[in-house]
């Protein structure tokens, strides 16, 4: 079980507010998949794929917290300012993807979700240009294997044939194959993040909608 935090809320508005700035730093410098060359041939590569593996996971997981953690901050402040005890069981509630909210949460939410757009935005241009980088590397290699066994036919006198090319294309492309190091999976995290944005978006609208037509106001 976490235990909870605690900020009065100055300190939380300031604590939001570096959050923020963080977040929108550490999406600026996000990487998500890189090319390499080579595939496992030997014990040090596979350490240093497997540290790159870590080291994008990790670095996915601790940007999503943060915006986790700016997002539960910012619902404490809004129910303190709108002088709700913590630990009270609220009644005017809307369910959105398995959480609830209240009308006020879901105000800042909807405007709040820029950040979870911007990390989307990112995403989407790394998985392009990765997609785009790897469609001229396999050019390259293609055109550097192809030389390869023109020079083999020619130094080894040998006869071009399946098996002789079959041969070399071995023996070149496990230091030159351009290969796609994904350990997010990134076009279905992209998925998944559009689908939770379109979800939670049309929820919000659909919730403040309904709580607005329903919830009548005493003007004295």
């Amino acid at each position: 079980m976490t235990t909870p935090t605690n900020y009065t809320v100055t300190d939380g508005l300031a604590q939001v507010t570096l959050l923020e700035k963080r977040i929108l730093a550490a999406i600026k410098i996000a990487i998500f998949d890189v090319i390499t060359y080579e595939k496992v041939v030997s014990p040090k590569l596979e350490a240093e794929i497997k540290q790159a593996e870590k080291d994008i996971k990790g670095g996915y997981q601790s940007l999503t917290a943060l915006i986790e953690t700016r997002h539960a901050i910012k619902a404490a402040i809004i129910k303190v300012n709108a002088g709700i005890p913590p630990g009270t069981v609220l009644i005017n509630t809307v369910t959105i993807l398995g959480k609830e909210y209240t009308p006020a949460e879901l105000i800042e939410r909807k405007k709040s979700l820029v950040l979870e757009k911007n990390l989307l935005h990112k995403m989407k241009e790394a998985n392009h240009q990765t997609e785009k980088a790897l469609e001229l590397k396999k050019v390259e290699y293609a055109d550097k294997l192809e030389r390869h066994i023109a020079n083999s036919v020619a130094a080894q006198g040998a006869k071009r044939d399946e098996a002789f090319v079959d041969k070399c294309t071995r023996e070149f492309s496990p230091a030159n194959q351009p290969l796609r190091l994904d350990p997010l999976g990134l076009t279905k995290e992209i998925a998944k993040y559009e689908e939770y944005i379109d979800t939670f978006e049309s929820e919000i609208d659909r919730a403040l909608s309904k709580f607005n037509a329903t919830t009548l106001l005493e003007v004295v």
